[in-house]
C-alpha cells in the first residue's frame, strides 16, 4: 500500500513539473540608425560582435527578440526560443507590409555573410536544442539565444525578394510554426526601440 502511494505522489508531483511553465511571452524590436559608428558602440557595450553594423548605411537593420515558453528542461527553453524570435521576425516583417526577411545577425546565420539558411525547417534543423546538446554543453549552436528562453537575431525586411541575398519567405514560416506547433498566440510585440 505505501508502495503505491509513494509511486501515485511521485508521478503527481513529476506531471506537475512537466506540465507547469506560466510566463511572459513577448518580443521587442531595436531598430538601428543609419550611423555605423552608433551601431558599433552599442554592440560593443552588449558585447556582441559589430559586423553587422556594415550594413547599417545602406539597409534598415532590426534587431528582433522573442522571449519563448517556460519549461522545467533545459533543451526545450532554448527551442521555444528559437520558435519565439521566428515567429517575432516572420510577424514584424508581415505587419512592416513586407513579405520577406535576411538573417543579418548572429554572424553564423548571416545571409549576408554567406549561410544559406532560409527555411524554417533548416533553421530549426541547425538551432533547435536536443538532450545531447545539453550534455555536450553545446546551448546555442547557431548564436541566437541570448539565454535560454530569449531569442535573439537581426534582420533586414524586404517587400520583394532581392536577387542578391537569400531570404525567409515571411508567411511561409507562419504557416509553417502554425502547423508544426510551434507557434504561440500569446506572444505578442511589445515594444519597438530605436538607436539613435
Amino acid at each position: 500500500m505505501k508502495l503505491k502511494t509513494v509511486i501515485l505522489t511521485v508521478g503527481i508531483v513529476g506531471a506537475g513539473f512537466l506540465f507547469t511553465g506560466c510566463s511572459s511571452k513577448q518580443g521587442a524590436i531595436l531598430s538601428m540608425n543609419e550611423d555605423e559608428k552608433s551601431c558599433i558602440d552599442f554592440l560593443t557595450k552588449k558585447n556582441l560582435s559589430q559586423n553587422v553594423c556594415s550594413l547599417v548605411k545602406d539597409n534598415k537593420v532590426e534587431f528582433i527578440t522573442g522571449v519563448g515558453d517556460n519549461s522545467m528542461f533545459t533543451h526545450t527553453k532554448y527551442n521555444n526560443s528559437s520558435s519565439a524570435v521566428m515567429q517575432m521576425a516572420a510577424q514584424y516583417t508581415l505587419d512592416k507590409k513586407h513579405s520577406f526577411f535576411a538573417i543579418a545577425y548572429p554572424d553564423k546565420m548571416s545571409n549576408f555573410g554567406g549561410s544559406l539558411i532560409n527555411t524554417p525547417e533548416e533553421f530549426f534543423k541547425k538551432c533547435d536544442i536536443h538532450a545531447g546538446n545539453v550534455l555536450a554543453f553545446n546551448f546555442d549552436p547557431c548564436g541566437v539565444h541570448y539565454n535560454k528562453r530569449v531569442g535573439q537575431i537581426a534582420i533586414v525586411t524586404y517587400s520583394v525578394q532581392p536577387n542578391n541575398v537569400l531570404t525567409f519567405d515571411a508567411n511561409y514560416i507562419m504557416k509553417y510554426l502554425k502547423s508544426n506547433n510551434r507557434y504561440s498566440e500569446d506572444l505578442k510585440l511589445k515594444k519597438q526601440f530605436y538607436l539613435e
